[in-house]
């Protein structure tokens, strides 16, 4: 079971997408384009999630990303979320797939850049990164014991608008669960 308390206190302090978005597990990353409908997005995910029964994962460990967020890792089911991932930019999405980025299943916990450069938050280069405020908060994520096991049952679509500032549910679609 998942302590969402403990993990969105954290967030809180560190994370500046905290107001935005709870703790998540990212399967598709954000896309901006009208050519695909609402209906043919959702018909292709549940296509997807309906061959999928509900698997356990272990989140536990930590890791800095190359754009200076830290993540909580996906250890044990880190395979099924990967597989997934995969399966759901197949078809419609396959064009959205970043291949220059490896997919790392895990919860973002915070993002460590100088507040001097908090308006650029998508800027990964070294000289924005926050290192003593990174390792006071890896420090502190540590002494947390992040360490969380629960059943991935369902898949959630989550719009958000462009300006970074609101997201919507739109719908939840639940892994075939025979």
């Amino acid at each position: 079971m998942i302590n969402s308390t403990k993990l969105e206190t954290f967030r809180k302090k560190y994370d500046p997408h905290y107001t935005l978005i709870k703790s998540h597990i990212t399967l598709i990353f954000p896309i901006n384009d009208t050519l695909i409908s609402r209906k043919s997005l959702s018909d292709h995910i549940k296509s997807i999630v309906n061959n999928w029964k509900p698997f356990n994962i272990e989140l536990r460990g930590f890791t800095k990303s190359w754009d200076h967020w830290l993540f909580l890792m996906v250890k044990n089911g880190n395979k099924e979320m990967i597989q997934l991932h995969d399966e759901l930019y197949q078809g419609i999405l396959s064009p959205y797939l970043r291949n220059d980025l490896e997919y790392i299943p895990h919860i973002s916990l915070g993002h460590f850049i100088k507040k001097s450069s908090q308006n650029n938050q998508r800027t990964s280069s070294d000289d924005l990164f926050d290192e003593s405020l990174y390792k006071l908060a890896l420090e502190e994520a540590e002494n947390l014991n992040f360490i969380y096991q629960t059943k991935i049952k369902t898949v959630q679509l989550v719009q958000i608008n462009e300006e970074f500032t609101q997201t919507t549910n739109l719908m939840e679609f639940l892994l075939n669960l025979q």
